[in-house]
């Protein structure tokens, strides 16, 4: 009888795992790094946005005080006849 013998493996080598050397970071610490200087760069800029909005707002208000002051001013020029036509 023939014996079966277990077929013989190809040979594959398998690459050892990336071992940092001392204070060198990981793969997974570099991309946690990376991520952290995303999120903050992420939170400055919805800071910077936040500033943004509350200028544009107020900038917003002091128009419409002034449209409102100028029909103010239109109103009277017309209960005194003295706007120019």
């Amino acid at each position: 009888m023939a014996s079966h013998d277990a077929p013989a493996e190809p040979d594959t080598a398998v690459a050892p795992p990336d071992i940092p050397r001392p204070g060198q970071l990981t793969r997974s610490e570099t991309s946690v790094s990376v991520l952290h200087q995303r999120e903050e760069k992420l939170k400055d800029d919805i800071e910077q946005l936040r500033k943004e909005t509350e200028e544009l707002a107020e900038k917003d208000q002091l128009i419409k005080r002034n449209i409102e002051v100028v029909h103010e001013k239109v109103e009277k020029e017309d209960q005194y006849g003295l706007r120019f036509q």
